[in-house]
């Protein structure tokens, strides 16, 4: 479970959502206070009458917007909603991650049982072939019972195969759900 958590992308993606929320609540923060601009520059004039023909000009300028004020509580209780509901995402993408861990868990072992299951009933269909077959030799069997225990071996290994496959991909979904693709 740790290091399913620790190596999931979509979990890294929610940590950085908080993130951005908290940074969004102190920009939203900010915005309450007063906008502040200088403004410095050169100015030229080509007016022959003018003494000083290049000057330098400076102003500044306060502005504030008193419904930012008035908007205040509202924008400060939905930043926090915003944190909180990212807080809540990054619990809920943490238990979907659990979740995984323990279904492909179970999957994994699921799929072990039938494997070892087929992989029995395949030795057992093998003998069955085997013991047939020299009974085909010494004349106690006949033709249709020698195909139909060969007939009934090869079905067992194809199950066999299933499983097996079955298996490698329970495998490999456990192993991607924690984390531990190559």
């Amino acid at each position: 479970e740790v290091r399913a958590i620790v190596s999931n992308a979509e979990l890294s993606e929610s940590v950085y959502n908080a993130r951005i929320a908290v940074e969004e609540t102190r920009k939203s923060m900010l915005r309450l206070f007063p906008g502040i601009t200088f403004n410095v520059g050169p100015q030229t004039s080509n007016n022959a009458y003018y003494i000083n023909k290049n000057w330098v000009e400076g102003a500044a300028n306060i502005s504030f917007n008193l419904w930012n004020l008035l908007s205040a509580p509202a924008t400060i209780k939905l930043a926090e909603q915003n944190q909180e509901l990212a807080a809540q995402k990054r619990m809920m993408v943490q238990m979907a991650i659990i979740s995984q861990v323990h279904l492909s868990k179970i999957q994994l072992n699921n799929s072990s049982l039938i494997y070892n299951r087929a992989s029995e009933i395949d030795s057992v269909d093998g003998r069955i072939a085997k013991i047939t077959a020299s009974k085909y030799k010494e004349g106690a069997a006949s033709q249709a019972e020698k195909v139909a225990a060969d007939a009934s071996y090869i079905v067992s290994k194809l199950r066999k195969y299933q499983a097996l496959s079955q298996l490698f991909a329970a495998s490999g979904k456990m192993q991607a759900t924690t984390g531990m693709e190559p």
